[in-house]
């Protein structure tokens, strides 16, 4: 199971470094197109893109947008931030609602313009060392499925919903009842 979930990480990054790098596709283009505008054809662009310096002043207030980190994996949103070369601040909080490492806020908003250098902070989950679900015993929130046998000489313990290694199949709770 464990092998899965990395095959499925490995395809989602692999799909998002695609995209990314139709992204800085996508800003070549744009840069390119910084590029033409200099041109005396637009008299307006003209004279503010006289020296290079100039050329670079307004694009920076621009930016680019921020796109969405939510839910997503910390490793994902790293390479989704790579081309926009801001500064990643992580901040963990301690839950079970996520899996390990997945975003669950993000500042500045998704779409805000954000600029080189500017930093971007994500707060990711992550797992407490035992779950709250059985308050009398250590078992890890994320970790290989547990079973009765695996729990021995345990039994007739505290179980809170939600019951994720299904320790109290009956609901009331009790866990690992003969």
């Amino acid at each position: 199971m464990i092998g899965k979930h990395t095959a499925i990480r490995f395809a989602v990054a692999t799909a998002l470094l695609l995209s990314a790098g139709c992204a800085d596709s996508g800003t070549s283009a744009a840069d390119g197109a910084a590029t033409p505008s200099a041109d005396p054809t637009p008299s307006g662009a003209s004279p503010s893109v006289s020296s290079s310096s100039s050329a670079s002043a307004p694009a920076s207030p621009v930016g680019n947008p921020l796109p969405e980190l939510l839910y997503r994996h910390v490793d994902v949103a790293r390479v989704l931030l790579e081309g926009l070369k801001v500064e990643l601040k992580v901040v963990q909080t301690t839950t079970t609602e996520f899996l390990p490492g997945t975003v669950v806020s993000q500042t500045p908003k998704p779409g805000a313009l954000v600029k080189p250098g500017q930093v971007v902070t994500v707060t990711t989950a992550d797992p407490p060392a035992c779950d709250p679900s059985y308050p009398t015993l250590c078992i890890a929130p994320f970790g290989p499925d547990v079973r009765c046998h695996d729990l021995r000489p345990n039994k007739g313990f505290e179980v809170l919903p939600p019951d994720r290694h299904r320790l109290d199949p009956d609901h009331d709770g009790v866990g690992c009842e003969d």
